[in-house]
């Protein structure tokens, strides 16, 4: 048996949370300037809240910025591991769409061994998922997966879709 899993961006997890959701298992993503949603901390819930930017090796790290880590994703990894079967988890980040979708990427490779089985259930629960890329290379290293291999097409549709939404930009621009 599994643990339910659900991924959400920030919006959803303070309802989830404000509606009394009984979570076990919270992972919970911000930025360095941002606070956690209130209602995190319950009496017999696992909490793991990592602080870093939504940042992965396709974009300019500057020596301010606060990307993944290994340690992050090492966190995540033996977070997860220590998840047991009918456990309720939820992973938010602000947007719902890249860091939480990597860890749960992760979280169901680790209980699905199985990288497109992972990445079929991940595109169940959050169909539009873009999965930090960053934390994914770093998983892939620590459990000789092939999970960034597997996403490959989510991320080259998403770059063309946003070529898209930019060429319409610059035309709308040029319009004015």
């Amino acid at each position: 048996m599994q643990y339910e899993l659900t991924i959400a961006g920030l919006g959803t997890a303070r309802e989830l949370l404000a509606s009394g959701t009984d979570f076990s298992h919270i992972i919970s993503f911000s930025d360095p300037e941002r606070d956690p949603p209130p209602g995190l901390q319950a009496p017999g819930r696992q909490v793991l809240r990592l602080v870093f930017e939504d940042l992965d090796q396709d974009e300019v790290l500057s020596a301010l910025s606060k990307p993944p880590t290994r340690e992050h994703t090492r966190s995540i990894i033996e977070f997860g591991r220590e998840i047991s079967a009918g456990s309720k988890v939820l992973v938010h980040c602000h947007a719902g769409v890249s860091r939480s979708t990597a860890t749960g990427l992760i979280l169901l490779y680790l209980q699905l061994g199985d990288e497109r089985l992972a990445r079929a259930r991940l595109l169940e629960l959050k169909p539009k998922a873009v999965p930090n890329k960053l934390l994914l290379r770093f998983a892939d290293e620590m459990l000789s997966s092939k999970l960034t291999a597997e996403m490959s097409d989510v991320y080259e549709s998403f770059g063309r879709e946003m070529q898209e939404r930019y060429r319409g930009m610059l035309e709308h621009d040029q319009a004015d």
